[in-house]
């Protein structure tokens, strides 16, 4: 019985995403499914141009390290490590250059999918609990903020596919020591893109003190248990070292190329004591925060759904919840704001240097801290509270009923179609989860009589960005 519910999850872990992904692409009319495609920014301007010359260089199996096409001509090392390893990427020989952009909309498409399924699969695996919420944390985690406002960078997307795999790995070998998974899933992650691979090596150590918190028990000084569990450190060093050593194929030749540029000047005045953003950057919690027009600055996308936000929130304030646990997820949570707020910690997590537009890298993982200890508060119950977990979903689903009226299809002046971050269409779907979680039966009655799409339209005034033909 058991491994036949584990089964259907897996089905509703991969179809769910696949049904709702390939519907917010037919709504917007985007290739492969439509007349539109999604090259705006440096996709259109940069991307495309270095898709094209690896295909040519796949077809006629004649790879360079050096070419001309480059300004007066330069290495493609640096190039080919940061844009262009992703195993997906090989899905533009069957395509002909003029078909180009329906290649990279097809790559986006399944990225974001595998991303979900690759959630899914981790909430579902690493807390033994196989339901509908684990794939709504999936879809929450495929269409979150960075997803939304990143999209189109679509070299960084592989990095949220393989971090869930990648943090599994690292549950087994704190607990069972078993480094198997965690060497291959962050090796993935740093031949695929080695600037995330050291933003997600950064999360591995704040993720190990999680788990190091997380085990300590109650009357056992934390310098204590550190000490009696030292041998796991130097397990996760070690392995962390061993995934290094297989990427340095990649890294070595990379790190040579940059010392020649002028990402190896340390400026002091990118570590002076202070923040980032400030106290609006809490409009981002609710849909629409962030637009395409303020790609190059603005606050942290950290939108995850509505109902993954209210139930992060409920789980510190329910007494169903361990105070261990709370302890060990506030630590996890906050050291990722903290290093997104404070400008030392910040320019740190960008490589040292920062960030030429496109801010907040690292966002998304925040988005998937919250859902893990939303997921984990759902599965302890935080709904099924009376003064706590209740009054939270209450309020979630108000939220999501007011942003659902408030984004509707606004007609544009110019008879153009313009698009509203994808991640509005979480908002729909976070309503629908809350109100399953909590009982009402009048859900589906909300969207049957409602005349919205998978994914709301409004004029390029509005929170929008154009979706060239």
């Amino acid at each position: 019985m058991f491994f036949t519910h584990k089964v259907l999850y897996v089905i509703g872990a991969i179809v769910a995403p696949v049904l709702l992904m390939s519907m917010l692409f037919l709504v917007l009319h985007l290739a492969p499914f439509g007349g539109r495609n999604l090259l705006i920014s440096d996709l259109s301007t940069q991307y495309l141009q270095f898709f094209a010359e690896l295909r040519r260089q796949l077809l006629h199996l004649s790879f360079s390290s050096y070419s001309f096409l480059i300004s007066i001509g330069d290495s493609l090392v640096p190039i080919y490590s940061y844009y262009l390893l992703s195993p997906l990427n090989l899905i533009i020989v069957l395509f002909k250059p003029g078909q180009l952009p329906i290649a990279i909309d097809l790559i986006i498409w399944i990225k974001m999918i595998l991303s979900s399924i690759s959630m899914s699969l981790f909430l579902g695996n690493k807390y033994r609990s196989y339901d509908f919420m684990g794939i709504c944390g999936g879809l929450a985690y495929g269409l979150c903020g960075f997803v939304s406002m990143y999209f189109f960078d679509v070299m960084w997307l592989d990095a949220l596919i393989w971090l869930p795999i990648m943090i599994y790995g690292l549950e087994r070998l704190f607990h069972q020591n078993k480094g198997g998974l965690y060497v291959f899933g962050l090796t993935a992650i740093i031949l695929t893109n080695y600037y995330m691979g050291y933003i997600i090596c950064i999360f591995a150590v704040i993720y190990f003190i999680y788990l190091t918190k997380q085990s300590q028990p109650k009357r056992i000084p934390l310098a204590q248990h550190i000490q009696f569990h030292w041998r796991k450190g130097v397990q996760f060093l070690w392995y962390s070292l061993i995934s290094g050593m297989l990427s340095a194929i990649v890294l070595i030749p990379t790190i040579i190329a940059m010392l020649a540029t002028g990402k190896k000047d340390i400026l002091p005045a990118n570590f002076l004591l202070k923040g980032t953003f400030g106290p609006s950057f809490a409009v981002n919690l609710g849909v629409g925060g962030n637009d395409f027009a303020g790609r190059l600055v603005h606050n942290p996308s950290i939108f995850t759904g509505s109902l993954f936000i209210v139930a992060g929130v409920a789980y510190f304030f329910s007494k169903r919840v361990d105070q261990r646990n709370k302890q060990a997820s506030g630590l996890l949570l906050g050291s990722i704001f903290l290093g997104m707020w404070l400008l030392p910690l910040n320019t740190f997590w960008h490589m040292l240097q920062p960030p030429a537009g496109f801010p907040f890298r690292m966002v998304f993982l925040f988005s998937f801290a919250l859902i893990m200890v939303a997921y984990e508060g759902y599965l302890q119950g935080v709904f099924h509270e009376k003064k706590g977990g209740g009054i939270f979903s209450c309020w979630g689903r108000s939220c999501d009923y007011d942003w659902v009226y408030f984004c509707q299809y606004i007609p544009a002046e110019d008879g153009d179609v313009h698009v509203q971050n994808p991640s509005v269409n979480g908002s729909k779907f976070c309503l629908l989860f809350s109100n399953w979680l909590s009982g009402c039966d009048n859900a589906g009655n909300y969207f049957g009589s409602q005349q919205t799409s998978g994914c709301q339209v409004c004029t390029h005034d509005h929170f929008g960005f154009r979706i060239d033909d």
